[in-house]
Order: C-alpha cells, then structure tokens, then sequence
C-alpha cells in the first residue's frame, strides 16, 4: 500500500497555473505537516508488518514446523539450494524484518512524543527484552547475520536449530557481553542437567519472536490513538475554520488541500481519509493475529518434546 504519492504534473489533469498552496501562518502549516507525517509514518509501520507477516508466511509456505522441533519441507523449489541455505535465508529476512519494524515504532515515538516513547519503552519494549530470552536471542542474531555469518544450524539428529558452541566461537564478531554471559550460562546448564550439546531450538525460539513483535506492535497502536486524534482534531479545526483552503475541483484532487511547494514539489493531501479509522482497523487485525498466534504457541508449548 501506498504511503504517499508522487505525480509528473503532465500526467494529471489538471491546471497547475490555477493550484495555489494553502496561505497558512507558521502554527496552521505546523499542524498540516504534522498531520501528514503522522498518518504517512503510521501507514509505513503497518507496510513493515505485514512485511515481517510475510517473511513469516514465506517459512510456513515452503516448511513445516513440528512441535517435535523438526522441520520438513512441503514445497519443492525451482532451483537447486539445500534447505539449510534456505531456512537460513528465510529466518534471516524474519528476524530482520521484526527488528526493522521495532525500529521504526521507536523512531515514530521518539520524533512525535519523547514522554511517550520513554513510557513506551520502559513498560513494552524493555520488558519484552528483559523478559523473554528467545526475544533478545533472536534481535542480537539479526547483527550476527549482517556481519556475514549464519545463524541457523544443523544438529546431529538432522534438526535446524541455533548452536551456541558455533554462535559463541565464531571469529570476527563482538558478542553483546550480557547475551554472551547467558548464552554462555544456557551452555553450562543444559551440560549439566543433559550431558547435551547446548542447541537453541530453532521453531520455539521463532515462535516466541512472533508473538513478542506482534504484541508490541499492538501495544503501540493503542498507545498512539490520543496523538493521531488530537492530531486530526486540529486538521478539523483548521478546515473548519478555514474551508477555502480544500480544493472544490471535477478532477481527482477534489477534497485536497495543497500546502506547499519545496523543491518544486507541491504539497497536498485528502481531506476525505479517515486516519481514525484506519488505525481501528489496523488495530483489529493485528488484535485477531496476535490471538491466533498465542493460541498456536500455547499448543507448541503444551506438546513440546524432548529428543
């Protein structure tokens, strides 16, 4: 979906000599800016959900993740690849989609409420860090993998899973000390208490990503619905008072109000959206996933085995 449009004013039909921006004081164009950056920054975190949705979908399409921690392939590819190329490509563009995606809802947070953001970081993102290892695992992967190194391995019973010994002994590349010492800690305990090889598993740890990301990212939905209201509440005031500004045109920039030129670039957008709305929607669904998704987790967790 697109965030926002760019148009040659040759392929429009319309009179570019006759469209003036908006005459608007400091505090009215404020407000206009404002508004649009919010719904355009909103409409792009939802874009990189469903990305991070995707990649997800794009593992279950191709594999088949059993609650015994074993991975099958469903779908043969159209090229020659091994599935540990594969499943290493595949979790890579996971993991880094949900981490691009928290990213961007902390860059929004942080440009347009700095009180929210600090709240929103110390009861939601901080505490799904601190409280979910697999979380944390996984997020430190995503620049284990960009500095060149794969994450996913292969086990001795033919299981994809993330090797500790492997992650911990790999050249080139400075651990986070605090997930070294727990990846370091997970190792000692797991020789301890199964005399094993100190394997991660790969679809718990994926699993638990999923819901950690998708429920901040609801979280963040509901904690930004009073700043995009108050925003759209001062777009209609502003169009109450001033309506002359909206465009009254045949053409398909009836409703628009156009604000200003940079750069040779005219400015507008719709008066006709409903960003209110929108955000419910948003909102819903991502609501109606998260529950799927917990629900699938909980029967992982309850039929988990142990080979």
């Amino acid at each position: 979906m697109r965030t926002e449009s760019c148009f040659f004013t040759e392929h429009l039909n319309i009179d570019m000599n006759q469209v003036h921006p908006a005459d608007m004081d400091d505090k009215e164009l404020g407000s206009v800016r404002k508004y649009v950056e919010i719904t355009r920054h909103i409409q792009e975190i939802d874009n990189l959900f469903h990305v991070f949705r995707f990649n997800l979908k794009s593992i279950l399409h191709y594999y088949v993740l059993l609650y015994s921690d074993k991975i099958e392939r469903k779908i043969a590819y159209d090229h020659e690849t091994s599935d540990c190329v594969a499943i290493n490509a595949l979790t890579i563009n996971f993991i880094s989609s949900g981490k691009t995606l928290m990213e961007s809802i902390e860059n929004f947070l942080k440009i347009n409420d700095g009180e929210l953001y600090e709240e929103f970081k110390k009861n939601y993102l901080s505490k799904e860090y601190d409280g979910n290892f697999q979380y944390r695992f996984l997020l430190r992967l995503r620049d284990y993998a960009q500095h060149g190194h794969l994450p996913v391995s292969m086990n001795f019973d033919n299981k994809y899973c993330f090797d500790l010994n492997h992650i911990l002994l790999t050249p080139h590349f400075n651990h986070n000390p605090t997930i070294k010492n727990e990846m370091e800690d997970i190792k000692d305990k797991i020789y301890e208490q199964f005399s094993d090889y100190p394997y991660i598993v790969l679809t718990r740890s994926l699993a638990e990503f999923n819901i950690c990301i998708t429920r901040n990212y609801l979280e963040f939905l509901k904690k930004i619905r009073k700043l995009l209201h108050d925003s759209v509440d001062d777009i209609k005031s502003l169009l109450e008072k001033r309506p002359k500004i909206i465009n009254k045109s045949s053409d398909g920039f009836d409703g628009y109000v156009f604000y200003e030129i940079t750069d040779g670039t005219l400015h507008a957008f719709n008066t006709k959206d409903n960003p209110q709305k929108m955000l419910s929607q948003y909102k819903n669904f991502v609501s109606k996933v998260l529950k799927e998704e917990q629900a699938e987790l909980d029967k992982m967790n309850a039929s988990f085995v142990y080979n």
